[in-house]
């Protein structure tokens, strides 16, 4: 009562509001699992209102973050150190203890059945697991491997002090910082961007700093700016964004969603080969044909899209495909003969010869037998012939115009202006 009055008064600080939407679920959670005790206490023991509270309190004292110092582990209050390398670990504590303790303990010393343990561990790791990575990864998981990261995630994140910090080595992030020193780390940006001249990126960073100062929300507040300001310029139409924040989202998407979002991103490339820059009059793709489909589905050999799904019915274009077809020819079978047996190789097949010009593996000494099949690629599909880095020395042949021959005399002279001859 006392904050819904402060907040009607408007005397909520700003931290106070930055953090509403945290202080009011976990206010839900912690009187629903003690109204939840105290009741099913006295299911189990009519008339025993005393022994309802002692049992709803200690639910809450062992699932809940800390009530009081008293009840913190001994790790969370041994100095100011391993406060800092425990920070937000307090909740993955207690699912340990409760694992350690209250599951695999209890059922070791026959004080429960199998059944029971069984019970506690579906409803005290794998449902908690499932719902903590759908929440992580703002979608359910999809196959089995999402299923085991997800377990992974909590089983390993509730191991004391290490737990968090190996989950985040598995996760991809190997150099994860202390929250206690991100706003040092932020001074360190805005020096740098200072001494580059990059002003553009200090307002970003300046207001990190100082939330990371006060205390305030930094990383929720950015996510939700950045996708808004993404929605209103047109450049996303993903509401959820504003929740999860537009890496969160992108890491989320299916295989089949990832493709046709980067079909739609190359349609808009393929749709500027060739054009040209009017201040340096040359093509704004000039010499990027190839990379432009290889920076997108491939890194080194790994693909970054499954070839069946470069296709048509996901929005990618006859070009996209054509580059599929002729990557494997070229990397994977051109490049791992000899170079005699390549060169026997381009005798044999020209149009894999036309290939590694038209994708520019080659680019100077075109033969004119090459010249007319790359051509023909061009035309076939439709890009500008200024596209492809190797027709760029050989200018075409201009169309002759025939000079009409002079008359003769004076008659055929008012046939020809007449039109007649």
């Amino acid at each position: 009562m006392k904050g819904a009055g402060k907040l009607i008064m408007g005397k909520l600080t700003p931290k106070e509001v930055w953090l509403v939407g945290v202080r009011t679920m976990d206010s839900l959670a912690v009187k629903s699992l003690w109204t939840g005790a105290y009741f099913d206490w006295l299911k189990k023991h009519p008339g025993d209102l005393a022994g309802a509270k002692e049992a709803a309190e200690k639910g809450i004292r062992r699932t809940q973050p800390y009530m009081e110092i008293k009840d913190l582990a001994e790790y969370y209050r041994s100095g100011e150190f391993m406060k800092t390398m425990t920070i937000f670990t307090n909740q993955l504590n207690n699912y340990w203890n409760y694992y350690r303790h209250d599951i695999f303990g209890k059922y070791m010393v026959k004080k429960i059945s199998t059944a029971e343990m069984l019970r506690r561990i579906w409803w005290a790791f794998v449902i908690p697991a499932l719902i903590v990575g759908a929440i992580r990864r703002s979608r359910p998981p999809q196959n089995a491997k999402e299923v085991l990261q997800d377990f992974a995630g909590l089983g390993i994140g509730t191991i004391p002090v290490v737990g968090s910090w190996i989950v985040s080595g598995i996760k991809g992030f190997p150099q994860t910082g202390l929250l206690t020193t991100e706003f040092f780390s932020d001074i360190q940006k805005i020096t740098d961007h200072l001494a580059k001249e990059k002003f553009d990126k200090l307002w970003e960073d300046i207001p990190i700093a100082v939330g990371y100062l006060k205390g305030f929300p930094v990383t929720q507040p950015k996510r939700t700016l950045e996708a808004l300001l993404d929605i209103v310029s047109g450049e996303s139409d993903d509401w959820l964004g504003l929740i999860w924040g537009e890496w969160t989202r992108k890491a989320a998407e299916t295989p089949v969603d990832k493709a046709k979002g980067v079909a739609k991103e190359l349609i808009e490339h393929e749709g500027s080969l060739g054009q040209l820059d009017v201040e340096t009059g040359t093509a704004f793709d000039t010499g990027k044909l190839s990379s432009l489909y290889r920076n997108q589905f491939k890194r080194g050999k790994e693909w970054l899209i499954e070839p069946d799904l470069i296709t048509p019915e996901n929005g990618f274009s006859p070009l996209a495909e054509f580059w599929v077809q002729t990557d494997w020819m070229i990397n994977d079978y051109f490049y791992e003969l000899s170079p005699e047996d390549q060169v026997a190789e381009l005798k044999g097949n020209p149009w894999l010869h036309a290939y590694l010009y038209f994708w520019e593996y080659r680019e100077a000494n075109m033969p004119e037998d090459i010249q007319s099949m790359v051509e023909t690629l061009v035309e076939k599909y439709n890009i500008p012939r200024n596209t492809v880095r190797g027709l760029q020395e050989i200018k075409p042949e201009p169309t002759p115009i025939e000079t009409p021959k002079e008359p003769e005399s004076r008659l055929e002279r008012m046939l020809q202006e007449a039109g007649l001859k």
